[in-house]
């Protein structure tokens, strides 16, 4: 057996679909929030362009799922190990469970990912509670393969 890898990704590619006003009820992410990505961060807000609606938006929690690499499979050997929310999740690596809660008052995400195969799919499941104005994440996750060896990802 070849000697084994470990590579740790944090870029937030291309391969996303995230839960906004864009896609609500339509399948594509189902959360009810403008979403958008700057600087490999996830960022889900209450304010909108819609002023009457974001006057009232306030007094209810907002939720999405966030879908990462699903068109995206790893090559050569290389299998998704595990995934991190951050700053939401520094111990689920370390515990084998999925479970975060938010550090930050009335929010946080879980982790729903198919570890061990050669897809690196994940989904995050997000919310924040009445009266948070928004949640950021960004996400780290470890692959490992054959030492040397493209992955599909990280190299290409």
């Amino acid at each position: 057996m070849p000697r084994q890898q470990v590579r740790v990704v944090t870029k937030v590619t291309g391969d996303y679909r995230l839960a906004g006003l864009a896609n609500y009820g339509s399948g594509e992410g189902g959360g009810f929030s403008p979403s958008f990505v700057s600087n490999n961060e996830i960022h889900h807000t209450r304010l909108d362009s819609l002023a009457p609606i974001a006057l009232f938006n306030v007094f209810i929690g907002m939720k999405g799922n966030d879908w990462f690499f699903e068109k995206t499979m790893l090559k050569n050997g290389w299998k998704f190990d595990c995934v991190l929310i951050i700053p939401y999740d520094f111990h689920s690596c370390a515990t084998g469970s999925n479970t975060v809660y938010g550090t930050g008052p009335g929010s946080g995400a879980y982790v729903v990912a198919g570890l061990g195969t050669p897809s690196p799919q994940f989904a995050v499941v997000w919310w924040f509670e009445a009266f948070v104005p928004g949640m950021t994440y960004t996400y780290a996750f470890t692959i490992s393969g054959p030492e040397g060896t493209p992955d599909g990802i990280e190299v290409p």
